[in-house]
C-alpha cells in the first residue's frame, strides 16, 4: 500500500488514502517521490477554471 493526495471530482476536496499498488511489470520501474508542490494552475484546474 502507498498513501496518495486524491481529488475525486473537479471542485471536491483532496482526500489522503491508503491505496494498494501493483508491482512493476516487464520494462516498468517504481519511482519514490519525496517531495513536490502545487502550483496555482494546478490549484485552479481542481477548481473547474480551465
Amino acid at each position: 500500500f502507498t498513501t496518495t493526495t486524491v481529488a475525486w471530482e473537479p471542485g471536491t476536496a483532496l482526500t489522503i488514502e491508503d491505496v494498494e499498488v501493483d508491482p512493476p511489470q516487464a520494462h516498468e520501474v517504481r519511482i519514490k517521490v519525496c517531495a513536490f508542490t502545487v502550483i496555482q494552475t494546478s490549484a485552479y484546474g481542481n477548481k473547474n477554471y480551465f
